[in-house]
């Protein structure tokens, strides 16, 4: 394989796949990135043997062929170098780079042990705004489970009811759902993992991307670069069971300063249960923290609309940081149904996200 190209254009499409490249050393061949050259084409693929992912750039060629080489090394080598026309030759055992400030040589493996590209048959596709996607992924990454015994949590389901698309994620103590319009011909849901949507956000470009949906997977393809992503084969939990219906208990508070207050009281929680107490009444509204072990506690009243039945309800303190730097609203919303059920966090005057966080348990 022999081929000229300019720097920027390689490195750009080399760190994109780098995203997915498999840093496990047991299977040295995923640590590479698969090249093919073709006519004009270079075709780079990666995988992680869950998410696959190819990118196809223009480049001059001299001499068609294939191989597989370091990711890491090829990537940051590429970083190094000076911005320009670099040229590749590649044999059956060497690699060799050539720039105008010198030249690298990197170890090859072969090109038959690449895991073999999926193909996505008998498909429903569907062709989705890349910003609503986006923005999908940044509503409900936050919540995605990290417990490997319970590995449909650790991912985003994909609901679809031919007019909306539904993303929702929880880990168990939280959950999230990001709803928006999007006409489909779909009325099934698909489960995917977190690294496959982080790894779909880092491709998203403006305008539209095509989905295609198998049993087993998904490919997304957004100009030159196509992600098969394979689908995680679990039972996603009944997550509508635990939204609590509409309350009269409600709260209106300015978020970023709730958020100053929750940062404040953080630091005197009890570092393993990090609980914050509200104590909620008409108009009225305090917020304590205590460690009992190191003789700290803390408390501060903050300004807020209240209306609704007295309450005092306990939440992590963590979670509900996390939950609060998610939303870019001045004023938030939240609603109470009673101290052992969930809570329900909006922005103000948004209707198609919402964040559930569960009560912790207070000391008598």
């Amino acid at each position: 394989m022999k081929l000229k190209s300019d720097k920027l254009s390689l490195l750009q499409a080399i760190s994109l796949v780098t995203n997915v490249t498999s840093t496990n050393a047991s299977i040295p061949i995923l640590t590479g990135v698969l090249l093919e050259l073709n006519s004009e084409n270079l075709c780079i693929t990666s995988s992680d043997l869950r998410n696959t992912i190819q990118i196809k750039i223009q480049v001059s060629n001299h001499e068609s062929g294939k191989t597989v080489v370091d990711a890491s090394l090829f990537n940051n080598i590429l970083k190094s170098l000076p911005d320009g026309p670099i040229e590749i030759i590649a044999s059956a055992s060497n690699f060799l780079i050539k720039s105008e400030v010198g030249e690298y040589n990197m170890a090859v493996m072969d090109p038959s042990d690449f895991v073999k590209i999926p193909e996505v048959k008998n498909h429903d596709s569907f062709n989705i705004q890349a910003d609503l996607i986006r923005e999908a992924i940044l509503k409900t990454m936050g919540t995605v489970s990290t417990d490997e015994l319970r590995p449909a949590m650790n991912g985003i389901l994909m609901e679809f009811d031919r007019s909306h698309i539904t993303f929702v994620s929880t880990d168990a103590h939280r959950l999230s759902q990001f709803k928006f319009d999007c006409p489909t011909s779909s009325n099934d849901s698909y489960l995917l993992d977190k690294k496959s949507f982080v790894v779909l956000k880092s491709i998203l470009k403006k305008g539209e991307v095509k989905m295609f949906v198998d049993k087993t997977h998904i490919l997304f393809e957004i100009d030159n670069v196509k992600l098969y992503s394979r689908r995680i084969d679990e039972r996603y939990p009944e997550y509508k069971m635990v939204i609590p219906v509409p309350s009269d208990n409600k709260l209106i508070i300015n978020r970023g300063q709730l958020s100053s207050v929750v940062k404040r009281l953080n630091l005197f929680s009890d570092k393993h249960t990090s609980i914050l107490q509200f104590d909620l009444k008409t108009n009225s509204i305090e917020i304590k923290s205590e460690d009992h072990e190191n003789g700290k506690h803390a408390n501060e009243v903050v300004v807020g609309m209240y209306s609704g039945y007295e309450m005092k309800i306990g939440f992590n303190g963590k979670y509900l940081l996390e939950i609060l730097s998610g939303i870019s609203t001045e004023e938030i919303n939240l609603e109470f149904t009673s101290p052992n059920r969930a809570a329900l966090i909006r922005p103000e005057g948004v209707d198609n996200y919402m964040v559930l966080i569960m009560p912790a348990m207070l000391k008598q």
